[in-house]
């Protein structure tokens, strides 16, 4: 029999009296904390301590519980002392902090692949675009092919560096059709085969965005509507179609405008007033205990709002939820424009260029696309070798194109230490990562690189390098 539970305790188990806990001792579900085989355990060792997991109406309630047996003069045991303290906050604190760890290390393992996987991109659409300088009958398509591929890798590169460095990427302009239907061909292997997706998408005015938080947006949505329907499984609906909302008849969350609108639908459970109130919070997660995280909505939240779009959210019990996201168009020429400004490589004559990458495939490549622009190319593979041949002809060289990230010595250092000896001589970086090293603000190219951007970046190094000597 239970003598006497205090307040806290009846209330921690959300019971009214010492009789309701007495009355659940008598039930195999019984929330009380101390079984008989740990009463046993507590007479035996004198205590007992550890972690239990109790079962409430609203979940479940996490107890760290001692037991200590009550002794008479005889040194019978005459009862026990049964005392917890509620850690379930801490142990949700301890296991978000832990996935952050795991995040943190997976980060930076996605970091170090990004880089391995991008130098190996740079030879295969550096001579891509060497291969179209020749014009070879007969080749165009299949040089198509590759770099788009290529491109493809590309932007998949840059989306692990994104979420390897934890921020944001760059906002272009996009076709929002092409980038939705390419999250959710990633997405569709995830979703449970008991959950039928359809996908419905229709071609919208371009848009301004990111693509890495655009597909950020997808996943999150659709898995938190797979979430909604397990395991009973169900239909999910993604459409994406032009909207327009005319002036006058525009709701106060969304205003008069042109809009690309993303609509994601379940047939789950659905959600309350309340719930629908919290879903946006961070951490805030129905499925604490299935291993959400608490985050996937919230940043769905923060990816619209840096988008300047607007989210809607309509949901009942019984009838599932839908998603809304209005993304703003910014008109169907942004792209054609961006298309419009390229021009043809502009060629050097013969400037003297010092090359520095630590990756010999990458080195050749990018040296055989500095060639057939025009320039001289003296190559290294070690920054420390590069500089020791500066400080001997520190006239030797026009131009001075160095990778970022090289053992021993950093593209920044050896860019620095060139500046130091050759006051005024045009200096360019190059890197797979450019946001990593946001406070350099000389010219910084992308890998894998273009023949016309390295064309361009050269073009712009030697019209300024002439404008500063006049």
């Amino acid at each position: 029999d239970i003598e006497y539970a205090n307040t806290a305790f009846l209330q921690a188990l959300e019971r009214a009296s010492v009789t309701e806990l007495q009355l659940d001792a008598l039930s195999a579900a019984a929330p009380v904390p101390a079984s008989a085989e740990l009463l046993a355990a507590a007479r035996e060792a004198g205590t007992w301590r550890g972690l239990r997991v109790l079962s409430r109406g609203d979940g479940e309630l996490k107890v760290m519980v001692t037991i200590a047996p009550i002794f008479n003069n005889a040194q019978t045991v005459d009862g026990y002392v049964v005392t917890g303290r509620d850690v379930t906050k801490e142990e949700a604190l301890e296991a978000r902090i832990r996935q952050g760890e795991r995040l943190s290390a997976l980060g930076t393992l996605a970091g170090g692949i990004a880089h391995d996987f991008n130098n190996l991109l740079v030879p295969i659409l550096g001579y891509v675009d060497l291969l179209r300088q020749e014009r070879i009958e007969g080749t165009a398509r299949y040089l198509d092919g590759i770099s788009q591929a290529g491109e493809r890798a590309r932007d998949l590169v840059q989306r692990i560096n994104v979420f390897g460095r934890g921020s944001s990427g760059e906002m272009v302009p996009l076709d929002l059709c092409h980038e939705i239907e390419d999250a959710v061909a990633f997405v569709r292997s995830l979703v449970p085969s008991t959950i039928t997706l359809h996908a419905e998408l229709e071609a919208c005015d371009t848009v301004v965005g990111d693509r890495t938080q655009l597909q950020q947006i997808v996943l999150n949505l659709v898995s938190n509507a797979a979430d909604a329907m397990n395991p009973q499984g169900g239909t999910l609906r993604v459409r994406l179609a032009p909207h327009v909302v005319p002036e006058g008849a525009a709701d106060a969350a969304v205003p008069a405008g042109v809009y690309a609108l993303l609509t994601v639908a379940d047939s789950g459970v659905g959600m309350d007033l309340a719930t629908r109130a919290k879903i946006f919070d961070p951490y805030y997660s129905e499925k604490e205990h299935s291993g959400g995280t608490g985050m996937g909505l919230a940043i769905v939240h923060g990816a619209v709002a840096r988008h300047e779009g607007h989210i809607e959210v309509d949901s009942a019990p019984g009838f599932g939820s839908v998603f809304r996201i209005y993304f703003p168009a910014a008109g169907s020429d942004a792209r054609g424009d961006e298309a419009a400004a390229r021009v043809a490589p502009v060629r050097g004559s013969g400037q003297r260029v010092m090359l520095v990458d630590d990756d010999p495939l990458v080195l050749e490549a990018v040296a055989n696309m500095v060639r057939s622009l025009g320039y001289g190319v003296t190559p290294f593979t070690s920054p420390q070798d590069g500089l020791a041949v500066f400080e001997q002809q520190p006239d030797a060289f026009d131009i001075v194109l160095a990778d970022f990230s090289m053992p021993g010595m950093t593209g920044v250092e050896l860019i620095e230490r060139v500046r130091q000896l050759q006051p005024g001589l045009p200096v360019a970086l190059m890197t797979g990562n450019p946001a990593a090293i946001d406070d350099y603000t000389g010219l910084c190219l992308s890998k894998p690189l273009h023949l016309e951007a390295l064309a361009d970046g050269f073009a712009q190094l030697l019209s300024g390098r002439l404008e500063a000597a006049s």
